[in-house]
């Protein structure tokens, strides 16, 4: 049978997707290669959210192209669906249907070109329970649901409205997962805090039974929105203080103008959002937050930019991620102009330095911390920033405490391993740990 690779870029339930239909083609008989020059035929699991912008994947499709004439495309993911006339050259999968890509490859490879881009409306979900192949061995990403009711003015989001699946479904796929060795396991989808509400239930439950299940094992709650985890952070925050719980919180703020909030329909104000993020460090001590930011929203004035470092100062996250403002076709922003490419590059800078200091603050309160870290993936490219390497001896790995914090250590390590470390030196980006034997 053909040999396949899948280019994924996204968001961690693309991820997942990924390593489901990987695990249903090669099922199929299907070979899968780590090395497009071997693969007959790519699939491109794309999210047209936390993805590359449509245009720069349009190019890199172009350049594949060009590069390999020969070779079969299939576009998977929210992106196959974002502007279907503009891949209807190729065959596509929109991300909720997954399930049926061997369907879809079947007739890609008879030289037909399959569209399976309809959202799951009125439908269940696809199971849970499909084979896979994960691309770490120690960690298990598993979708609680798909779909999303939150309707921000500017996501792209395609999978319909919400579908959860059943804890006891959940709990089978941790249960079995725990027992093939798996470490670590990834709660997702398009928003986790809304879990259960089309079903008549809730994450803080469905957390509650997780963790309760025996084994040597930590479960991350991926990132959701502040308006669903506000209305159950009084049941969910106490949860956070199980030991099988990484005290990790993610949650995007995207402005602290209170305007442009409401621009983008986000329901919580700054202020209902910062005594959010300060409840939860109230409830979690040693808490790590993760949040991401906007900038280069065309009503953006110089006051919004001030209100969205203001807010980023008093937050003051371990972790940022940001972007530039890119909106989906349908909303009315994008029939504003602009801003000019200095101003954005400007408060892009602005953004990062503040993140630069509250990174470093943050660090500095975990210098002389000892405890146990689970070897989550190799350092490839030994990056150190700002710390000078005494030693390339030993391979470099990234593990994560109890808090998610990245802690650099060298030595002989596989993944999903869990050892004992000493941080022994900090940076703005970087915790460096020595193994404590």
């Amino acid at each position: 049978m053909a040999k396949f690779i899948i280019e994924s870029l996204g968001c961690t339930h693309c991820l997942a997707d990924a390593e489901r239909m990987a695990g249903l083609l090669q099922q199929a008989k299907f070979t899968p290669v780590d090395d497009i020059e071997d693969a007959y035929l790519i699939i491109f699991n794309i999210c047209a959210v936390k993805g590359p912008s449509e245009a720069s994947f349009i190019q890199r499709l172009q350049e594949f192209k060009t590069k390999y004439p020969y070779k079969l495309i299939v576009i998977a993911g929210c992106v196959a669906g974002s502007h279907p006339e503009k891949f209807k050259k190729y065959s596509l999968v929109i991300s909720p249907q997954i399930y049926r890509i061997v369907e879809v490859v079947e007739e890609t490879l008879s030289n037909n070109i399959d569209h399976i881009i309809e959202g799951i409306e009125g439908e269940s979900a696809p199971t849970l329970v499909l084979p896979r192949i994960r691309k770490y061995p120690h960690l298990e990403i598993i979708p609680i649901s798909y779909g999303c009711e939150s309707g921000c003015s500017f996501c792209k989001n395609l999978s319909g409205r919400q579908n959860s699946y059943s804890k006891e479904e959940i709990v089978n796929v941790v249960k079995k997962a725990i027992e093939e060795g798996v470490t670590e396991i990834v709660l997702t989808s398009h928003d986790p805090f809304a879990y259960g509400f089309d079903i008549n239930t809730s994450l803080p439950p469905l957390i509650k039974e997780l963790a309760a299940i025996p084994g040597n094992f930590k479960l991350k709650i991926d990132a959701g929105s502040p308006e669903n985890l506000q209305k159950i952070r009084a049941h969910l925050f106490p949860l956070f203080n199980d030991d099988k719980m990484f005290k990790y919180l993610s949650l995007p703020i995207y402005t602290g103008s209170n305007k442009l909030r409401k621009e983008l329909k986000l329901s919580l104000n700054a202020e209902e959002l910062i005594n959010l993020f300060d409840q939860a460090k109230i409830a979690i001590p040693d808490l790590t937050i993760a949040t991401e930011v906007l900038s280069g929203i065309p009503s953006e004035n110089d006051d919004d930019h001030w209100e969205t470092q203001n807010i980023l100062r008093k937050i003051s996250p371990d972790s940022v991620t940001i972007n530039p403002f890119i909106s989906n076709s349908k909303s009315p922003l994008l029939k504003l102009r602009k801003l000019p490419e200095d101003v954005l590059t400007h408060r892009l800078k602005v953004l990062s330095d503040i993140y630069a200091n509250t990174a470093k603050m943050c660090n500095e309160r975990w210098l002389g911390w000892e405890g146990e870290v689970i070897i989550e993936e190799k350092n490839e490219e030994n990056l150190v920033t700002n710390l000078k390497q005494t030693s390339l001896e030993h391979q470099q790995w990234i593990g994560r405490n109890f808090a998610y914090k990245p802690i650099t250590v060298e030595g002989e390590f596989k993944l999903g391993d869990t050892i004992k470390v000493k941080i022994s030196r900090v940076s703005n980006f970087e915790l460096k740990g020595e193994v404590v034997n």
